[in-house]
């Protein structure tokens, strides 16, 4: 994981209007979907929690449906199923897949229809076999065997960070001892960056069935966390910062205002550290910071406008590291901000303009 800069944390989240589809947004994992085509399917309504998930994932051709009115969201998931998934998501469901290497897995015949597919993804490490150059097609895949897939797709095939990583929801499961040591990073980098959710609060059944509903809101997540990755840079974003008054007196106190924009029409959480130019001992230019609003997350909409007003004590102790350090007269104050987007784990940095500063 990438170090985040000494400064002050705050986590926020940028919501996301995926412009895969025009449609709906569901706001848990802020993703579009076409409402509409989904109430033609049998099992699945709008109440259903995957609802939104299978209609992104049917939308946009990274699944079907098992007939024209089906989706069997709780029936499993298998091995090959997922090979040709993942093949679709990186090169779309018309591509060609067929593939000149050697297939080297005994019940994979060559004229089954997942056999390229297979072929495909074992040969770019993406899955591999059980044992006796056996690959088990029929088998429904586990939570811990998709998490393994799904990590080595996104090392090959995608931006996304895949370090591992733990948050204290990990640290709050009970059956982490019957993780597969194979599995133990993937696992916990799917969970980390977002893709993977526990069973329930206390359980992440590594060794659980996978369902197709289960596969359908993993992909959707993956395919979002893609697009974040390969589509955000720091020229989304507008850091500005402005001062009511432009002379610092000694003994009083001085406000700035930080005005962040978000122009990226993008939804992820981050995390952001302020720094300040010029700088001094201690976490920041001028001495500590307060920053409102306080620590936590945050929904903002796309365009919205993040505001954090700090202030600098004059009568508290950083006021001798300032008084120390910065010689009066006129000074270029500059505010940089450090970005951290904890669902791909990207690092993005962006500088203000300057703006003139008096000081006493």
């Amino acid at each position: 994981m990438k170090k985040i800069k000494k400064g002050i944390s705050v986590f926020l989240i940028f919501c996301m209007l995926l412009p895969l589809l025009p449609a709906m947004v569901f706001a848990a994992d802020n993703i579009s979907y076409a409402r509409d085509e989904l109430l033609t399917m049998e099992d699945v309504t709008p109440d259903d929690w995957f609802f939104p998930y299978v209609s992104f994932v049917r939308e946009n051709n990274i699944m079907q449906g098992t007939s024209e009115t089906t989706f069997s969201p709780n029936q499993g998931f298998t091995r090959a199923q997922v090979a040709a998934t993942l093949f679709r998501i990186h090169f779309g469901r018309a591509a060609d897949a067929t593939d000149p290497r050697a297939n080297e897995f005994t019940d994979v015949p060559e004229n089954e229809w997942f056999a390229p597919y297979i072929t495909w993804a074992n040969a770019n490490n993406i899955v591999s076999g059980i044992g006796n150059n056996l690959f088990a097609p029929a088998d429904i895949i586990t939570r811990q065997q998709f998490a393994v897939m799904l990590h080595r797709f996104a090392r090959s095939f995608t931006n996304i960070d895949t370090a591992a990583g733990q948050n204290s929801e990990w640290r709050n499961f009970t059956d982490l001892e019957q993780v597969a040591s194979w599995a133990m990073d993937a696992l916990m980098w799917g969970h980390f960056r977002g893709i993977i959710s526990g069973r329930t609060a206390t359980t992440i059944e590594p060794a659980g069935v996978v369902t197709r509903a289960d596969i359908a809101a993993m992909l959707t997540r993956l395919v979002r966390r893609m697009y974040i990755a390969e589509n955000i840079s720091a020229d989304d974003f507008e850091l500005t910062i402005s001062v009511e008054e432009t002379t610092w007196l000694p003994g009083e106190r001085f406000r700035v205002n930080i005005e962040l924009k978000n122009n990226s029409g993008a939804c992820f959480e981050i995390v952001y550290d302020f720094l300040f130019f010029p700088r001094i001992l201690g976490w920041n230019a001028f001495g500590n910071i307060s920053v409102d609003p306080p620590h936590g997350s945050r929904f903002f909409e796309t365009n919205s406008v993040i505001r954090s007003t700090s202030f600098w004590e004059h009568e508290s102790a950083s006021m001798s590291l300032v008084r120390q350090d910065i010689e009066p007269g006129i000074h270029e104050l500059r505010v940089s901000a450090g970005f951290w987007i904890r669902d791909t784990g990207q690092r993005i940095d962006i500088l203000s303009d300057p703006i003139l500063l008096t000081v006493q």
